[in-house]
């Protein structure tokens, strides 16, 4: 236990940013080839994968949890310093540790000190890249080398049992305005007025459900207008993206 805990540590205290992830996949790939994984490789995408082989032939698992972490926002207040890794009260803290690097500590542990005399089959481990900008693509490059007939992705989820997918979509809208100085904007059409407007009809429409995943969920995630920075000009332009997914299901 004292050196799962130390290695989420560790973990923590390498940033890992999207598209900057090649030393914590270096370190994740060398605590595998030390536990004694059969084959430790890191694929096309940058992401590390690991594979441990059962005493007997069966079917393989895959266990999956993305090492990339987004950034520290501006002004945001941390009780412990972001990559410090502390612990207080038997929790650790700091950017990544439950998204989700103390879910991929735990898995490498659980793979490479398990019992392969009992083992059937396979446990593959994926630390897999780019996750918060691209979800999903890295772990499809990942599943197409191990080809696994069961994946176990370790977000948190309260220590529930969460048993589909959430799906998504990236909707992109945009309006356009006529420009004018800001001394007369009654001269031109402001495209962020608009697309006010044009976001609270998309936010008024019903969304469906899925009898397993429950309702879909719309969320606004960005706004950009142009021209930007625009002191002295109405925006003629204005883009915003919504994503749209379903809930996961939890089962306990």
């Amino acid at each position: 236990m004292a050196a799962l805990v130390a290695f989420t540590q560790e973990l923590i205290r390498i940033p890992s940013l999207s598209g900057e992830e090649s030393a914590v996949v270096a370190r994740i790939a060398a605590e595998m080839r030390s536990l004694g994984f059969d084959e430790v490789m890191v694929d096309a995408n940058g992401s590390a994968i690991g594979i441990v082989n059962g005493a007997q032939p069966g079917p393989t698992i895959l266990l999956d949890a993305h090492c990339d972490t987004v950034g520290i926002a501006p002004g945001s207040t941390w009780t412990c310093a972001p990559f410090a890794a502390t612990i207080q009260d038997g929790f650790i803290y700091g950017r990544g540790a439950a998204d989700m690097k103390g879910a991929l500590a735990a898995m490498v542990y659980a793979a490479g000190t398990v019992d392969r005399t009992r083992l059937a089959g396979r446990v593959a481990v994926s630390a897999t890249v780019l996750e918060e900008v691209m979800e999903g693509i890295s772990l499809e490059t990942v599943m197409a080398a191990v080809k696994p007939d069961v994946v176990v992705i370790g977000e948190a989820t309260e220590l529930n049992l969460n048993r589909g997918g959430r799906g998504r979509a990236e909707i992109h809208l945009e309006t356009i305005g006529q420009p004018a100085h800001s001394s007369s904007p009654d001269l031109g059409v402001n495209a962020v007025h608009e697309m006010i407007k044009l976001i609270a009809a998309v936010e008024s429409a019903p969304l469906g459900a899925h009898p397993l995943l429950g309702p879909a969920l719309l969320a606004l995630t960005d706004m950009i207008s142009d021209p930007y920075p625009g002191y002295s000009v109405i925006p003629s332009r204005c883009r915003v993206t919504d994503r749209k997914s379903t809930r996961l299901n939890s089962s306990h």
